[in-house]
């Protein structure tokens, strides 16, 4: 079972409309959110698939991956490609899944929880019926930074012990992604003009010390205190 600190191999996945893609060059670009969760027809993957859709504006830091066990043309023949606002690994053979030994149980007194009992509920009413001993995957929560390095990692103890939403992902990515910071797994965050369209935080290191005070005088002199401006603009994107 994976753990923070260990290292992914370099694999090629497959999305429903794009075969044989880099995991590493995926990585590269942001620390990765990926979940793994049961076929996409599953009354649980589509529920919280949903979810994530519906409020993934909320995530900046970090990309979210869902891992499915489902075949690509199975996936492309109902759902057009962009419908979905993240990367979807199809992974009909579950390679991954016993790669990083993701537990499996015919228990349903194991593997149900509040929230479980409610989806299901719910799909029986649009006509699911749960195949007869099936064979239930819990969900594995990981943070991945660049070259396969395993930041955070969960594995679920029910089939909705994962994060809800993409707000709840970027809330627990944030203390995942300082202290991955601290201990040299990430490089230092990089400095980002704040405002709009106002120079209100130049801490920019390519800058001679000079010119930035020069600028933040200049800056204080058109919109008020600085601090005060930041401060107000980091209540708002809370909100």
């Amino acid at each position: 079972m994976l753990k923070a600190g260990d290292k992914i191999p370099e694999f090629r996945y497959d999305t429903p409309y794009s075969p044989q893609n880099s995991f590493y060059a995926l990585a590269a670009q942001k620390p990765l959110c990926m979940v793994f969760l049961p076929n996409f027809g599953h009354p649980i993957t589509r529920y919280f698939v949903a979810r994530y859709a519906q409020d993934y504006a909320q995530l900046r830091d970090v990309a979210l991956v869902c891992v499915v066990r489902s075949r690509p043309e199975v996936i492309s023949a109902h759902l057009p490609e962009g419908s979905l606002p993240f990367t979807l690994i199809c992974d009909a053979e579950g390679v991954l899944y016993d790669y990083f030994c993701i537990p499996t149980t015919k228990s349903r007194l194991k593997a149900y929880s509040v929230l479980t009992v409610k989806i299901l509920n719910e799909a029986k009413k649009q006509g699911y019926q749960p195949p007869k001993d099936e064979e239930l995957f819990c969900p594995l929560t990981l943070m991945v930074g660049p070259e396969g390095k395993v930041l955070f990692c969960h594995y679920g103890q029910t089939l909705t012990d994962l994060p809800e939403n993409c707000s709840a992902i970027r809330n627990f990515s944030r203390s995942v992604l300082t202290q991955a910071r601290q201990e040299g797994l990430l490089a230092p965050e990089v400095p980002r003009f704040r405002g709009q369209g106002k120079l209100s935080a130049l801490e920019n290191p390519e800058l001679p010390p000079e010119k930035q005070q020069h600028i933040r005088e200049a800056m204080s002199l058109l919109y008020g205190e600085g601090e005060a401006k930041e401060e107000e603009f980091e209540e708002e994107e809370e909100e």
